[in-house]
């Protein structure tokens, strides 16, 4: 079965939801905000940079909803192409 994209999109923010909610916070108690580098590095090991569209062609023969799944998530979730 070919999934809409809303269920597509619904798993991409399931997961970027859960790896931001363990993304170290930086709060200091309102002093500046000073971030080392391995708090940044940590911050960049959760988060959600890649997305794969995989199958065996599933992908082309769902293109429409695939790409506005893509477009949503470039847009809203700032992920894809720079």
């Amino acid at each position: 079965r070919q999934l809409s994209s809303a269920e597509i999109i619904e798993q991409v923010v399931r997961f970027y939801t859960q790896l931001a909610a363990t993304t170290p916070s930086h709060d200091n108690g309102g002093k500046q905000n000073q971030v080392n580098d391995q708090d940044q590095q940590q911050h960049y090991q959760h988060r959600l940079s890649n997305i794969v569209f995989m199958g065996m062609g599933e992908p082309l023969a769902n293109y429409r909803n695939v790409m506005e799944a893509i477009h949503f998530i470039t847009k809203h979730l700032g992920i894809g192409s720079r």
